[in-house]
């Protein structure tokens, strides 16, 4: 115990929970999925294995999901217009729905009904969001570039003049 006069707690300070264990829950992640993509969904799933200790899961699930967005890039670029663009946009939210369903469903139930942990706020699964709408834009132009740097007229012409 410390033996000068001054108290060093703030007030309002809950020490204890920022001991709780926390996890992303499978509506975060697909929420996060849905505003920022793919990589934003692969990245809480990611982060969750970690956080169980599952390093190897965590590992793979990039791999993986990266692999997965560069694919879908490449898709997106080479499949005509036919395809509405609410196909793009439901996507990867169902992908990763499904995945968390199979892989992740079984703790994160446990951890619900066992109370030991919490769902992490949502303020960082928004940022986590943004960031992964940043990286998959980023991939998506850095891929349109180089497909048609290498194959060229392989992309459509855009007509930006207005008419």
């Amino acid at each position: 115990m410390r033996s000068d006069k001054y108290d060093y707690t703030v007030e309002g300070a809950v020490p204890e929970k920022d001991l709780v264990p926390r996890y992303y829950s499978s509506a975060q992640i697909f929420i996060a999925t849905l505003l920022g993509g793919l990589i934003s969904g692969v990245l809480l799933m990611a982060k969750n294995f970690k956080f169980w200790g599952e390093y190897d899961k965590a590992r793979t699930t990039w791999f993986y999901g990266l692999m997965g967005a560069v694919v879908f890039c490449i898709a997106a670029l080479l499949v005509p217009d036919a395809v509405p663009d609410a196909v793009w946009a439901a996507v990867p939210p169902a992908v990763i729905g499904v995945l968390v369903d199979k892989y992740q469903k079984k703790t994160l139930t446990e951890f619900v009904n066992s109370k030991t942990g919490m769902p992490q706020s949502n303020w960082k699964v928004a940022g986590y969001s943004v960031l992964g709408l940043i990286a998959i834009l980023v991939l998506f132009l850095f891929i349109a570039v180089v497909l048609d740097s290498f194959y060229p007229g392989l992309l459509p012409d855009v007509d930006t003049s207005a008419k």
